[in-house]
C-alpha cells in the first residue's frame, strides 16, 4: 500500500477555490457591507505553516500583504481547530472565535485582541461567512 502524502490543499483551511468564494460572499453580503462601511482592520488567519492576511476597509474584504501596523488581529489555530470552527453546525465552544479562544488550547487570538473586540460585529460577520462553503474533510454532509 502506497503511503499517502498530504498536499498543500489538505493542510489548508482554504480549498483551491474556497478563498475566492469566501471573499466574494463577504463582499456581496448586504449586512456585512452596512456594518463594515466605516471599518478599517487587518487580520491574519494562521493554521500551521499557512498564513493568510486580509483587510476590511470601506465595506470590502480583500486579501493583502501584512503591513507594518501594530493593529493587526492574528487568529491562530491548528488545522483541527479551524476544521471544528468551519463545521456546518459547529459543536459548542467551536461556534465563535471568542469561545474557541477561551476553551481550546489549540486556538488563540494571538495578537490584536483589543482590535478584534472593537470590530467584533464585522469580524464575526466575515468569519461566519467562511463557514458555509468551507471544505470540511472527514465529515459527511
Amino acid at each position: 500500500m502506497a503511503a499517502h502524502t498530504r498536499t498543500q490543499s489538505e493542510d489548508s483551511i482554504f480549498g483551491p477555490e474556497h478563498e475566492t468564494k469566501w471573499v466574494n460572499a463577504v463582499n456581496e453580503d448586504p449586512e456585512f457591507q452596512l456594518a463594515s462601511r466605516w471599518t478599517d482592520v487587518e487580520f491574519e488567519i494562521r493554521s500551521g505553516e499557512e498564513t493568510r492576511t486580509f483587510k476590511i476597509t470601506g465595506g470590502r474584504l480583500d486579501r493583502t500583504d501584512r503591513s507594518d501596523s501594530d493593529r493587526v488581529i492574528v487568529l491562530e489555530g491548528t488545522q483541527s481547530a479551524w476544521s471544528d470552527f468551519l463545521a456546518p453546525v459547529p459543536l459548542p465552544k467551536n461556534h465563535h472565535i471568542l469561545a474557541m479562544d477561551r476553551h481550546r488550547s489549540d486556538f488563540s487570538i494571538a495578537d490584536g485582541r483589543h482590535w478584534f473586540i472593537q470590530n467584533l460585529r464585522v469580524m464575526d460577520l466575515a468569519l461566519q461567512l467562511l463557514r458555509p462553503s468551507a471544505p470540511v474533510k472527514g465529515r459527511e454532509s
